[in-house]
């Protein structure tokens, strides 16, 4: 059988774990919101990632990119370029 190592609500997609929240906040509360979940917003990292989520979410979300830092110049939450 399929090992799951999420927390209960979070669903599991290539050993990672995603929390579809149905919350209605700001990219800033959201975010900070996972950080004190010990998280982060979804990090974009391939096109898998894009299409489960595509495929589960058909409504607006918040993605863990920003330029809060530096006016034009994007960065993952999790410090990737």
């Amino acid at each position: 059988s399929k090992e799951e190592c999420c927390p209960s609500g979070w669903v599991q997609f290539k050993k990672r774990c995603y929390l579809f929240s149905n919350d209605e906040m700001d990219w800033d509360s959201s975010a900070n919101s996972c950080t004190a979940m010990g998280s982060h917003l979804v990090v974009m990292d391939s096109a898998d990632v894009e299409s489960f989520l595509s495929n589960r979410v058909k409504h607006s979300y918040w993605i863990g990119l920003s330029d809060i830092t530096e006016e034009g110049t994007w960065r993952w939450v999790d410090g990737t370029p």
